[in-house]
């Protein structure tokens, strides 16, 4: 019978010890290509492994703890990641379930992570593309692997589907870059994405032409920001007299 625990236990002391005793200068750079790629494959293969360890953990109550609100939290700090890459990582673990294929790629080390994810979001919709995106990710980038697996997904929904599920997967994220500058991404169907543009269009003509009269010159980009800024401002102040909001919901 496999014993699971010896083997990891065998595979985390052959780690330090190759973690601790290399010296790079003393290996040749033909060697040292050779063994980044056998390494390349050893390090998705272990990624594969932990990604289904870790969907493992997330079907069951087990990761419940007051520190974590939910699977992908736990596996975030377990893993040093984001949130959002956690998730990402649990979702791929439960679509390569029903994909014996992209399983098999991914237990051999054929596939990362990334390219498993990639794969299973397309094959979910349109299964016929897995064989064909699959030999595409032996031979190609993983961008090109995405574009394809975008590509097929897309031509396989109808506009009411693709609209939906664009619409479904709305969202906005903020981080913090490592010089502490704040970021924030959106993702939202074309519409949507339509009034907030004119929106921030609005107050990003009127920052300009204060930064203009104040003598200020800076690229027009930063007054997208300073007009975002002044729009959600502005939405702050009529909420605080009373205004609400009138918006409507394009999409529901």
């Amino acid at each position: 019978m496999f014993d699971l625990a010896a083997a990891v236990a065998e595979v985390e002391q052959a780690i330090d010890r190759l973690a601790r005793g290399l010296e790079p200068e003393q290996v040749t750079a033909s060697a040292a290509m050779r063994l980044v790629r056998t390494l390349g494959r050893c390090e998705r293969q272990l990624g594969g492994v932990k990604m289904r360890l870790a969907g493992r953990v997330a079907d069951t109550p087990v990761w419940q703890h007051p520190a974590h609100r939910s699977p992908a939290h736990w596996l975030a700090g377990e893993s040093g990641s984001s949130v959002a890459e956690a998730v990402g990582v649990l979702e791929t673990a439960t679509a390569v379930k029903d994909l014996p294929a992209t399983l098999d790629a991914v237990r051999d080390g054929s596939l990362s992570r990334a390219q498993a994810a990639a794969i299973a979001d397309a094959a979910a919709v349109a299964p016929d593309a897995e064989a064909d995106l699959l030999a595409l990710a032996g031979r190609d980038s993983l961008k090109a692997l995405r574009d394809e697996a975008a590509r097929r997904k897309t031509a396989h929904l109808d506009e009411h589907e693709r609209h939906a599920r664009v619409h479904a997967s709305r969202h906005v994220r903020f981080g913090t870059e490592p010089d502490g500058a704040a970021t924030m991404s959106v993702r939202a169907t074309t519409e949507v994405m339509a009034e907030i543009r004119a929106g921030i269009a609005h107050f990003q003509d009127l920052e300009f032409e204060a930064a203009r009269k104040a003598g200020r010159r800076d690229p027009f980009e930063a007054y997208a920001v300073d007009g975002l800024a002044a729009m959600a401002r502005a939405a702050m102040a009529r909420a605080a007299m009373g205004g609400g909001a009138t918006a409507t919901r394009p999409g529901t």
